[in-house]
Order: C-alpha cells, then structure tokens, then sequence
C-alpha cells in the first residue's frame, strides 16, 4: 500500500525563477541535494548526491513543461512540481509506508523552505553545505523535542528565550559557544525536523533532522546541515561550535533511550 506527500511552498518569485531553481542541477544544488548532474529532458535522468550521509538516487524525467510542471520517477515513486505565480505544489505519490510519510513529508516541508529562502534571498548565488551527523538510539520525537523545547535546546545548542514557534515567526538565541544566532523559522514540523535562517552568518539556514539509521535497529542518524550562499570560508569556531553541539545532543539522545 502507498500513500503520497501534497505540499504548496509560497514563493516570492517568478514561476521562471522556480523552474530555474528546481528544473536545472545548478538550481537544485542550491537547496536540494548536494550534488547533482544530469539532463532535465524528457527521458534524461538526474543523479542526486548527498555524500555526508552516504545517499544517493537517480531520478527518470517523465514530463517537462517549462515554467509549468516537471515530472521525476524512480520505480514507484513520482515527483510532480506545479509552477504558478507566487507558489511551487509539490505532489510524492509512490510512498511505501506510513513511517516514510511522516519523515517524506517532513524533509519535503524542510527543503521547499529552504528554496524559499535561497529563491527570495540568495537567487544566483552558490551554496555550500556542512553536514554534522552522529547516531543515537533515539526517537524522531525526542529528538524533535530537543530541536525545538527551549529548556532541551539550552542543553546543547543554545539558550532561548522562547522555543521556536510557527514558520514565519522569529527566534532568538545565544549559542553555548558565544555566538548570537536569530531569524526565522523557515520549516517546523511537530514531532519532526526545524529549518532556521541564521543572520548574524550571511542569512544562511540551519536544518535539523533525524533520519532511519542504516545500521542498528532503533537508532537514528542526528543531523544538522548547514546551508552558506556566501563567497567567504566558514568561521572556524562556528564549525567547531556546530561539530561539538551535535554531538552533545547524540549523547543526551542516546542517554534518554537507553535510559
């Protein structure tokens, strides 16, 4: 039995800028996968890379209406994007199972925000992405918990004065190894993943997540993916401040599950 995924991502673009951003591998390496190569023609393949986590897929291109709608199939599974004027759809049919469509609907909701935020904010601009991932025998909940309850988020990444609320709203917090860190909810999933945009860092956007482990029943891959559209180096003690909170919050997880 499958089920599917129907999301609408309001854009404050041209439906030509969203074809461009989601219909080109130079456009969809700014907010989708990491790496990616190939024809967006009518019977092309995409190859879509993430190397951090060890994944890959290779997408068939079923239909390609320019500025319209774009067609993407693997096996069962159909990737259908509507263009339209301030707005993407998108529609994941082929889904295998219940568990998949919590975490499908999620990571989608994650990533069309972070198109949103690199169509609206960096358009044109080249990203880079640092992945920081440890595993933890934890729950999606519990790790949602820990990305989004102000006292659990004050246990590894940063005191708040309030948790993040609805996407749109604005956050505030001080990082535990001294930076400011404040701007929007982007994606906010109950029980799943959070995707902020950091301004005191280029208007960049942080993205936590958990992901099925492919290793030992019961354990998920803690994930923080940093996304830069800007031309200069990273902050070394930011990437040490990121490195070190993510593998506190897989300890305190993994402490939690074992407990």
């Amino acid at each position: 039995m499958s089920a599917r995924v129907q999301i609408e991502q309001k854009l404050a673009c041209t439906p030509e800028q969203a074809w461009l951003a989601c219909a080109e591998p130079s456009g969809l390496r700014q907010w989708q996968a990491d790496q990616v190569s190939g024809r967006v023609t009518p019977g092309g393949r995409l190859d879509l890379k993430w190397p951090a986590l060890g994944a890959s897929i290779e997408l068939d291109v079923v239909e390609v209406r320019r500025g319209e709608r774009l067609v993407l199939e693997r096996d069962r599974s159909r990737v259908t994007f509507e263009f339209g004027r301030g707005f993407v759809g998108l529609e994941h049919s082929g889904i295998a199972t219940s568990d998949d469509v919590a975490g499908t609907d999620s990571a989608w909701r994650a990533a069309l925000a972070l198109l949103a935020h690199y169509v609206e904010r960096h358009r044109e601009r080249n990203r880079s992405v640092h992945w920081v991932v440890r595993r933890a025998r934890t729950t999606p909940e519990a790790a949602a918990e820990f990305f989004s309850g102000k006292e659990a988020l004050g246990a590894w990444l940063g005191r708040a004065n309030a948790p993040p609320g609805a996407p749109g709203s604005r956050y505030e917090l001080h990082t535990l190894w001294g930076e400011a860190m404040t701007g929007r909810v982007l994606s906010r999933v109950p029980g799943r993943d959070l995707a902020l945009s950091w301004t005191e860092q280029d208007d960049s956007a942080l993205v936590l997540r958990t992901l099925p482990s492919p290793s030992a029943s019961g354990e998920r891959l803690i994930a923080a993916c940093w996304s830069r559209w800007s031309g200069e180096p990273a902050a070394a003690s930011t990437l040490r401040g990121l490195d070190a909170a993510v593998s506190k919050l897989a300890r305190l997880l993994d402490g939690a599950g074992s407990a």
